[in-house]
């Protein structure tokens, strides 16, 4: 993720897109929960929830794919599709760890 590409493309401040990423890997273990507990549990509502939540914030992000995935899982979710959910969630929750693996390494790469 280049912070001051997309800190240019949606007008803001550098910092603010950084607090904003900061946010976004703070807020992602309560999700990754939501999301594995959904897929544990087989519960296409807290899936899509969880998911939605997911979507907006990757969106936010300039995270396409990741939205994308999400929006999948959404989708998944709200026609209670549990055979397209056993195989969305898990590339999903995947996805998520590693996102939010690199953008907390690019965080600390900037604080050095």
């Amino acid at each position: 993720m280049n912070f001051k590409n997309l800190a240019e493309r949606l007008g803001l401040d550098e910092e603010d897109i950084v607090e904003v990423a900061q946010l976004f890997i703070q807020t992602a273990p309560v999700e990754l929960e939501k999301l594995t507990r959904a897929h544990q549990t087989r519960d296409a509502r807290l899936a899509a929830e969880a998911a939605h939540s997911i979507k907006g914030s990757s969106s936010t992000l300039g995270l396409d794919d990741t939205a994308k995935l999400a929006q999948l899982v959404v989708r998944n979710g709200r026609e209670q599709d549990i055979e397209a959910l056993d195989q969305s969630l898990p590339r999903l929750i995947g996805v998520l760890k590693a996102t939010v693996e690199t953008i907390a390494e690019q965080i600390r790469d900037r604080q050095r």
